[in-house]
């Protein structure tokens, strides 16, 4: 790729060799499968892309946007739009709309400095315990953030969305809140929303469960599922037929962009409990009813021991994220500990007593 993240050439798994005598090979040569150059909108360059084969063809553009080459090999399309690179612009109309902008401009004629993967973006600005104190986009979904305002700098944002409250909430919405964001950057921590719903959408389900509750599948005995007698086979059945994996962990990280994004996603492929860091965002598991499982098993003094553990759907937040997001606000005041599900991120506030949402 280049130096804004656009892939220009793409290789295989091949290897192919070079040798000078015929019998010895000298080093290996990369299968290049294709080769393109671009121009600031992503247009592809006469006379300077290559393709090995019509096989071979790869199918994304500029920004990672998925080309549309029934109308044209310069045509990309997003979740939000599709667009022209021959003249970047759109072909229908931003869903963000901006104040001194054509509703058909793309990357506010910038495609060097901004990006907008999906066609749209929206930030909203929040407390410490919630509440909404600006939106700047319009509010649709695509690139989408929160921003947590320290205390001492909320009322510079309040007087902010109070003097430009008539752009703010016009149907025109506001000029490029990507702006907006570098301009307020410093006023407190800025979450990348989509980070969260990346990490439940692309691991929610998956895997194998191993364990539940750090006790192994394989050394239960006794086990009952809301009160009937169940076999390790059935069990194992059960959370393979309600797409029940393993809970998934992720460390919210501050990268150099000065936005938090979720990094280092891991498991233990255990049902309810993600390593043993009690400060991680992570995972709540998606249930279509409520289930108690209830099993024996041996500890190292081989003594039975019981053990029951609860999936609800309508309860996602309980007392151990409460404690969990207590030592994360001790040791990490303003870090936010989260906990996802299906279309929702809770967000515990400085109290951390107390949880609110925002949905993706």
């Amino acid at each position: 790729s280049n130096m804004l993240g656009n892939v220009v050439a793409t290789i295989s798994d091949r290897k192919l060799q070079h040798s000078s005598d015929g019998i010895t090979v000298d080093y290996y040569n990369a299968d290049v499968v294709t080769a393109n150059s671009f121009y600031v909108f992503g247009m592809l360059m006469p006379e300077r892309k290559y393709q090995a084969s019509a096989a071979s063809s790869y199918r994304y553009s500029i920004n990672g946007q998925e080309k549309e080459t029934e109308l044209n090999e310069n045509i990309t399309t997003a979740l939000y739009w599709e667009y022209d690179s021959r003249n970047g612009r759109r072909w229908n109309i931003d869903p963000v709309l901006k104040v001194g902008e054509s509703p058909y401009m793309a990357f506010s004629d910038n495609p060097i400095w901004f990006a907008d993967r999906l066609g749209n973006d929206t930030t909203r600005y929040y407390n410490n315990s919630g509440k909404l104190l600006m939106t700047v986009g319009n509010g649709k979904e695509g690139y989408n953030r929160a921003m947590f305002v320290k205390d001492d700098k909320i009322k510079a944002i309040e007087e902010y969305a109070t003097n430009n409250a008539l752009a703010l909430n016009s149907k025109r919405g506001v000029s490029n809140n990507v702006e907006i964001d570098d301009f307020f950057k410093s006023y407190g921590a800025l979450y990348d929303v989509n980070s969260a719903k990346s990490m439940y959408t692309d691991n929610v389900g998956k895997g194998e469960v191993l364990t539940i509750g750090g006790i192994k599948i394989s050394k239960m005995f006794d086990i009952k599922v809301n009160g009937k007698t169940q076999s390790r086979s059935q069990l194992k059945a059960l959370l393979k037929l309600e797409k029940l994996g393993p809970e998934y962990r992720g460390i919210w990280t501050l990268e150099s962009d000065g936005i938090m994004r979720i990094q280092n996603i891991t498991t233990d492929n255990d049902l309810v409990e993600a390593n043993p860091f009690d400060d991680q965002a992570h995972n709540h598991l998606n249930t279509s009813k409520p289930y108690l499982i209830e099993f024996r098993y041996k500890d190292a003094e081989k003594l039975s021991r019981d053990k029951a553990i609860e999936l609800n759907p309508k309860s996602p937040v309980n007392g151990v994220d409460q404690g969990e997001a207590k030592r994360r606000n001790e040791r990490r005041p303003n870090q936010k500990f989260t906990a996802t599900e299906r279309s929702i991120i809770h967000f515990y506030d400085g109290d951390w007593r107390h949880t609110f949402q925002i949905n993706f």
